[in-house]
C-alpha cells in the first residue's frame, strides 16, 4: 500500500503487522508526513490481518480515510532502501545495496552479465533473517569484463523462494594493457587489447597449439580442442599463463 502525501497528514496503523515507510526509512507505526512524502505501509508478517489508518488529509482516496478493513497480506521478503550502484574503482567494481527490512531472508547472490541478458552467479552473501534495521551491503567483483557489465541481486528465502533487484550497470574499459578472463576458464576465455596483434597458445613444453590474430578490443577464444592443464598464451611478445579446467 502506497501513498504520496499532497498535504499534512498524520498516519498511524494500529496493527504491529505492518510497518510504516516515510521515504523508504522505516518510521515504526507512525508517523507525520509532509506534501511530497511517500507513506509505505509494508506487512511484517504473512496471514490475514485487521488493520487500523488514521490520517487528516483531504480528498484522500477512500483506502487512505479513517477506516478499518481486514485484508490478506503476503509479507515482501525484503524492502530496499536503495537499489544496487555499481561503481568503478581502479580495476574492480564495487557493487552496493541497502536493505530496509527483511523477512525469512537467507541470503543474496550477486549475478553478473555482459550482455545485460544472460546472468551467472559470481558471489553470495548471508542475508540478516528477519530484520527491520536498515543495513547495508557491498560486494566487490575483483575481475569485471571489458565494456559494459550488468550487476543484480537475487534474494533466496529460507523456504527457497527468490527475487530479483534492479540492475546496476558499469563500464570498464580495462588497464590499458592486454587482459585475459576468465582464468581459470572451462571452455572459452575473452582477451581484450588496445591493438591488433598475435595470439599463439602453447603447452608447458613449448610445443605451439594454436595460432590466430587478436583485433582491437575483445576476443572470445574457444578452448574446446586444447588440453586442460596449464597453458601458455603468447599476446605479441607478452607471456600469460592461463589455466584450463
Amino acid at each position: 500500500m502506497e501513498h504520496t502525501a499532497t498535504d499534512w497528514v498524520n498516519v498511524s496503523v494500529s496493527n504491529s503487522a505492518f510497518i510504516v515507510f516515510k521515504n523508504n526509512i522505516n518510521v515504526g507505526s507512525e508517523a507525520t508526513y509532509n506534501s511530497g512524502d511517500v507513506i509505505k505501509i509494508v506487512p511484517d508478517q504473512n496471514g490475514a490481518v485487521s488493520i487500523d489508518i488514521l490520517t487528516d488529509e483531504s480528498g484522500c482516496p477512500p483506502d487512505w480515510g479513517s477506516f478499518r478493513s481486514s485484508c490478506f497480506q503476503s509479507a515482501m521478503p525484503v524492502t530496499w532502501q536503495s537499489p544496487p550502484i555499481a561503481t568503478l574503482k581502479k580495476e574492480i567494481a564495487q557493487i552496493t545495496w541497502s536493505i530496509a527490512s527483511q523477512l525469512n531472508n537467507e541470503k543474496y547472490i550477486i549475478e553478473h552479465s555482459s550482455n545485460g541478458k544472460h546472468f551467472s552467479s559470481i558471489g553470495e552473501m548471508a542475508g540478516d533473517g528477519t530484520n527491520n534495521e536498515t543495513k547495508h551491503y557491498e560486494y566487490i567483483h575483483s575481475s569485471p569484463s571489458i565494456g559494459m557489465n550488468y550487476n543484480r541481486i537475487k534474494q533466496v528465502d529460507y523456504d527457497g523462494k527468490y527475487s530479483y533487484s534492479d540492475i546496476a550497470i558499469v563500464r570498464y574499459d580495462g588497464n590499458g594493457q592486454t587482459n585475459i578472463y576468465p582464468n581459470p576458464a572451462t571452455s572459452e576465455v575473452n582477451i581484450s587489447t588496445t591493438e591488433p596483434t598475435s595470439l599463439q597458445i602453447m603447452d608447458i613444453y613449448g610445443r605451439v597449439l594454436s595460432k590466430q590474430d587478436l583485433s582491437e578490443g575483445q576476443n572470445t577464444i574457444n578452448l574446446a580442442e586444447l588440453p586442460k592443464g596449464i597453458l601458455i598464451f603468447v599476446v605479441g611478445e607478452q607471456r600469460y599463463l592461463v589455466r584450463r579446467m
